[in-house]
C-alpha cells in the first residue's frame, strides 16, 4: 500500500535524506502497520510549539487503530510540551480519519482552520505548504490540542458600596394606578426574581439571565441613565417611571452580588479599555430616534460574522483585506456615523477588538502582553476561553428563548444569539445580578424620571 498523496510526489523522495539527517525530523514505525514522519514546527504569533504529521501510513482502514496511533502521537507532544499535533488534508493515508477527527472538533476536512506556521525549509517537502520556505505561512490544518484547558466560569462578587439602581414603569404588571402607589408597593415589598432558588452567579447563570432564561435573581445596574432607560421603556412611557435606589450594602447581607462587568473583564480582557465607550457610542448612533435595537442588533450581526470569516480565511488584521464598512453597513448607515464623528479609524478600531474575540474564541490567540507606560517590562497573561464554552453550554437554551420572544422590538439575532451581542449587553447596561429577590428594606428612595429618564424635583418620598 501506498501514501495516496505522495505518489509521483518528486520533492517528497529528495527530502528523505534531509529527514533522517535533521533533529527537527522523527519516524514513526509501529509495528509493521503505520509508518510515518513528523516534524517540529512553531506557532510565531503565540510562540507554541507544535508537531506536524508530514506524512503517516497506515495499513489498512482500521479507524479505531488510526486514531490509537494518532492519540498516541498526541501524547508524545505533549510530553515534549508541544502546544498541538498539527494535521493536514495530506498528512495521513486515509482521509476518512481526519474526516472523523475534525468533525469531533466541530470543523469538516473542506473548512479547516487557518493556522499560523513557521519551521517550513526551502526545498524540502511539508505536508503543510506548497511553497516551503523559512518564513510564516497559513495552513489549513487540524491542530489538536495537547494541553487539557481548564474552566473557571464563576462570577466576580462585588464589594461594592455606592448606590444600585433599578427602573420599573409597568403599572399594569403590579396593579397599581399611578407612579406613586407603585412606588409605595414596591419600596415595601422589593422585587421578587423570575424564579424561586439561590442564583450562582456563573458565567452559563448571568448568560442565560441575560437571554431572557428564568434565574433566581434581579438584575441591577451601576448607571441611573441605564435603568431610567428601561424604566421608561426606552424613553416611551409618556408618563415616566421610577428609579429605585439600592442599598448593596444591606443586600450583599442577603448574598452575593455578581458584577457583570467585572466577570466580563477577567475573562475578556483585552475587550474592555477604550473600545467599551466606543462600542456604545456606536449602539447608540445605529438606534437614535428608533423604537426597537434591530440597527445596532444588525451591525452586532454582521460584525459577528464577517469578523469569524476573516480570522478563519487569514488571521484577521493586516494579514488580509481591509474591512469594507461600506459593504458591510451600507453607504446610508456609514454615512450617519461619519456624521457622528464615527469615521474609518474608529470602525476599524471596533474591527480589531470583535477580530481579537474569535482570535481568542477559536484558539488562535491565547496570550497577552501589556506594555507598561514607564517602559517597564511587558506582563503576559494567559487568556481563558472560558466565556465561549459557557456560551456554548447554553446557546440552545438562549435560541429557544429568543424564539419564544422573536416579536419584541428588542430581541434581535445580533443581539441574542451569538457571544459578541452579549459582551455588547453588559457594556451597555453595566449589570449586576442579585443572589434572588431583593427585600424592600434593601430599596432606600425611589426617584420619579420623566420621559426622558431626567429626575423630576421632589421625587417621590
Amino acid at each position: 500500500m501506498s501514501h495516496p498523496y505522495l505518489q509521483g510526489t518528486e520533492l517528497f523522495a529528495r527530502s528523505i535524506e534531509h529527514f533522517l539527517h535533521s533533529s527537527d525530523c522523527h519516524f514513526v514505525l509501529v509495528a509493521d502497520y503505520a509508518y510515518g514522519i513528523v516534524r517540529n514546527y512553531r506557532e510565531p504569533f503565540n510562540e507554541w510549539e507544535l508537531l506536524g504529521i508530514e506524512a503517516l501510513l497506515f495499513g489498512d482502514d482500521d479507524a479505531e487503530r488510526h486514531l490509537e496511533i494518532l492519540w498516541a502521537l498526541r501524547n508524545a507532544a505533549a510530553a515534549a510540551r508541544k502546544t498541538g499535533l498539527c494535521i493536514a488534508p495530506r498528512s495521513l493515508s486515509h482521509s476518512a480519519t481526519l474526516s472523523w477527527l475534525a468533525a469531533r472538533h466541530g470543523v469538516s476536512i473542506d473548512s479547516l482552520p487557518q493556522m499560523l506556521m513557521q519551521g517550513a525549509e526551502p526545498g524540502v517537502y511539508s505536508a503543510f505548504t506548497d511553497s516551503p520556505h523559512g518564513g510564516a505561512f497559513f495552513s489549513r490544518c487540524l491542530a489538536v490540542p495537547t494541553q487539557e484547558e481548564t474552566w473557571d466560569f464563576a462570577g466576580v462578587v462585588t464589594s461594592r458600596t455606592e448606590p444600585l439602581y433599578r427602573g420599573e414603569g409597568r403599572l399594569d404588571k403590579f396593579g397599581c394606578a399611578d407612579l406613586e402607589s407603585l412606588s409605595a408597593r414596591l419600596l415595601q415589598e422589593g422585587f421578587s426574581a423570575r424564579q424561586q432558588g439561590r442564583f450562582d452567579g456563573t458565567l452559563q447563570s448571568q448568560l442565560r439571565h441575560q437571554g431572557y432564561v428564568d434565574q433566581p435573581t434581579v438584575s441591577l445596574t451601576d448607571s441611573f441613565e441605564a435603568a431610567a432607560y428601561y424604566a421608561t421603556a426606552k424613553h416611551s412611557r409618556s408618563d415616566g417611571a421610577v428609579v429605585f435606589v439600592v442599598d448593596p450594602v444591606r443586600l450583599s447581607e442577603q448574598g452575593p452580588i455578581f458584577d457583570a462587568m467585572a466577570t466580563l473583564s477577567r475573562n475578556l480582557p483585552w475587550m474592555l479599555g477604550g473600545s467599551c465607550q466606543l462600542l456604545q457610542r456606536i449602539m447608540g448612533a445605529l438606534d437614535y430616534g428608533c423604537d426597537d435595537v434591530r440597527h445596532s442588533g444588525e451591525f452586532l450581526q454582521r460584525c459577528h460574522e464577517e469578523c469569524r470569516k476573516r480570522v478563519e480565511a487569514f488571521g484577521g488584521g493586516s494579514l488580509g483585506p481591509p474591512m469594507d464598512w461600506g459593504a458591510l453597513l451600507g453607504l446610508e448607515r456609514l454615512s450617519r456615523l461619519n456624521d457622528l464623528g464615527l469615521g474609518g479609524r474608529e470602525l476599524s478600531q471596533i474591527g480589531d477588538e470583535f477580530e481579537a474575540f474569535w482570535l481568542v474564541a477559536l484558539g488562535r490567540m491565547a496570550t497577552m502582553e501589556t506594555l507598561p507606560a514607564d517602559g517597564g517590562a511587558a506582563d503576559r497573561a494567559d487568556l481563558s476561553r472560558a466565556y465561549f464554552r459557557a456560551f456554548a453550554d447554553v446557546e440552545a437554551e438562549l435560541g429557544d428563548a429568543w424564539a419564544r420572544n422573536m416579536i419584541s422590538g428588542y430581541n434581535h439575532p445580533g443581539w441574542d444569539l451569538s457571544p459578541l451581542g452579549y459582551v455588547a449587553k453588559s457594556i451597555r447596561d453595566h449589570e449586576y445580578f442579585s443572589s434572588g429577590s431583593i427585600p424592600g428594606h434593601c430599596l432606600v428612595d425611589a426617584v420619579r424620571v420623566d420621559q426622558q429618564g431626567r429626575p423630576i424635583a421632589g421625587g417621590l418620598r
